[in-house]
């Protein structure tokens, strides 16, 4: 039953909610192809270092993980550093750790050793790196990394490639509301997996789709003026057409021309980034107290 597999827990404050099964799902993201390399469905109490050392084995040399904070504090990066792969890792914006780091200058970014320390073994962990400071929005960015100052990794290209982590939780949203991954087909572990590993699929089939896609110039309409906001694919549509495609796949449909259909509509299909938008987003006020979906 599921109940044994992933767990049983007291929801709501003091449990008075009562009880509800709930598992810790964490995924190994390919940001470059925006595909899932692997992914860990396991018990609530399972630790988000223990789903990381699934994904060690991954690890080939000359990999870059960008893991979270939560990472840094257990340890992750030793077992990056094993299989001679390096990390991008954020530090604690905490002033008085942001002081301690020098005034830097473009290209003068020198190394130091920071010493790790596992909450739950207490025992440290010296690691050497160089750490990046950059202040945007009043808050400090802290990237620490292992790569070698260089041509190849000046700076700039540090909090670049940190910034494509975002791309894991888009995959994370894509996951939850437009696969709608808690719809569960089945109540057994085997039905529960089932579906998990098929709505992972078919993320990795649209996102393969839309590799070589590019959006179209979307025609201004009357009263519309031209934008310089960045135009994306509409993922949420590919999926609905990947899922379709599939379909008459196998209701005997010729690919080449499943394929070519695909490309057309998700190419008109467009949307706008919303950095340089006018209107502001209206925010809602969030529950004081809640249960996160999301751990990993």
């Amino acid at each position: 039953m599921c109940t044994e597999e992933f767990g049983e827990y007291d929801m709501g404050r003091g449990g008075h909610s009562g009880k509800t099964c709930m598992g810790r799902i964490s995924i190994c993201y390919d940001v470059l192809h925006k595909t899932v390399l692997d992914d860990t469905p396991d018990n609530y109490r399972c630790s988000e270092k223990e789903q990381f050392g699934n994904f060690a084995p991954l690890l080939l040399p000359g990999d870059v993980p960008l893991t979270d904070g939560y990472c840094a504090k257990h340890g992750v990066p030793l077992a990056v550093l094993d299989s001679r792969a390096h990390f991008v890792v954020p530090l604690t914006e905490k002033p008085l750790v942001v002081k301690r780091f020098p005034r830097q200058k473009k290209g003068a970014e020198r190394a130091v050793t920071i010493t790790f320390t596992d909450s739950r073994t207490k025992e440290p962990a010296a690691i050497k790196g160089r750490p990046m400071k950059k202040k945007t929005n009043g808050k400090y960015r802290v990237p620490f990394t292992s790569l070698p100052q260089g041509k190849d990794c000046p700076r700039g290209a540090i909090f670049t490639l940190y910034g494509t982590r975002w791309e894991v939780e888009t995959c994370y949203g894509h996951l939850k509301n437009t696969l709608e991954m808690a719809d569960w087909s089945g109540k057994s572990v085997p039905a529960v997996r089932q579906d998990f590993k098929a709505r992972i699929l078919l993320h990795n089939l649209t996102a393969l789709l839309c590799h070589p896609i590019r959006p179209k110039k979307k025609k201004v309409d009357a009263g519309n003026g031209p934008t310089n906001r960045k135009r994306t694919l509409n993922f949420p549509n590919a999926i609905s057409r990947c899922r379709s495609l599939l379909v008459k796949i196998l209701k005997g449909r010729d690919i080449m021309t499943l394929t070519d259909e695909f490309s057309e509509n998700v190419k008109a299909r467009i949307e706008y980034s919303r950095k340089g938008q006018t209107r502001k987003r209206t925010y809602f006020e969030g529950r004081k107290y809640h249960m996160n979906q999301k751990h990993a």
